[in-house]
């Protein structure tokens, strides 16, 4: 069974649109005869709010992401407050299981803490990591890319269990939104003596890593030309609801 995690920046951060009708979607239970593991099967075209996302108690799942130099617990929620408090899980997210949920999370990149700072320095074959309920999910990096303020895609589910995390990009603007994603290759109950390796290959390390990458001014955040008339605001902005 392969599952899978998506990080994301954005600049603003996606949060419920007002006034929109929601869509409750429960669980379609399958019993795998090897491991009797219940399996979800979400829709992957469109938003919509799971029994068990509504459920969640804030601050215990716990993100871990070595190469970001991340560990820490996710609030329930990503306004503008709450993400105050640290990077925060999505009103349309699920939680990490079999099937195909979405863990999307969004985080600051340059202020309150700025969890996501790093975010475009992932590598590949770089591991991501959530514990929840006592067990470890171990996810394996795919891909970074950058979307438009109104483009809700990345945090739909797919057709494998995956997890999104958003920011901001470029840092210090909230122009767009960078996304990283990963796959799930393992879960196992999680002990206190659990290592949260960096990288599948060993050889890989912080600094072999970092001496390859090419940053370019969009995947570093830098700040923009001076004069340009974009908003720097890092208020999150109005997002478009979805279609």
């Amino acid at each position: 069974m392969v599952l899978c995690v998506v990080a994301v920046c954005w600049a603003a951060f996606y949060s419920m649109p007002e006034n929109s009708s929601l869509e409750y979607v429960g669980i379609e239970e399958d019993l795998e005869s090897a491991t009797v593991v219940p399996i979800a099967t979400y829709p992957t075209d469109r938003l919509f709010i799971t029994e068990s996302r509504e459920a969640y108690v804030d601050s215990t799942l716990r993100l871990v992401v070595p190469r970001m130099g991340v560990d820490c617990m996710i609030v329930d929620g990503v306004d503008y407050e709450t993400l105050k408090r640290g990077p925060g899980l999505y009103d349309y997210a699920q939680l990490p299981g079999y099937g195909n949920p979405n863990v999307s999370i969004a985080g600051h990149r340059d202020i309150y803490g700025a969890h996501f700072m790093q975010i475009h320095t992932l590598t590949e074959g770089d591991y991501l990591y959530l514990v929840y309920e006592g067990k470890v999910y171990q996810y394996r990096f795919l891909e970074c890319w950058i979307v438009e303020p109104d483009d809700w895609s990345p945090i739909y589910c797919r057709n494998f269990s995956c997890i999104t995390l958003t920011s901001c990009d470029p840092i210090y603007t909230s122009l767009r939104r960078i996304i990283a994603t990963g796959e799930l290759v393992n879960s196992q109950e999680y002990t206190e003596d659990y290592v949260f390796a960096l990288n599948e290959d060993p050889a890989v390390t912080m600094e072999s890593s970092s001496q390859s990458q090419e940053e370019t001014p969009e995947s570093a955040g830098a700040l923009p030309e001076s004069g340009a008339s974009e908003d720097t605001s890092h208020t999150p902005g109005l997002i478009s609801p979805p279609q």
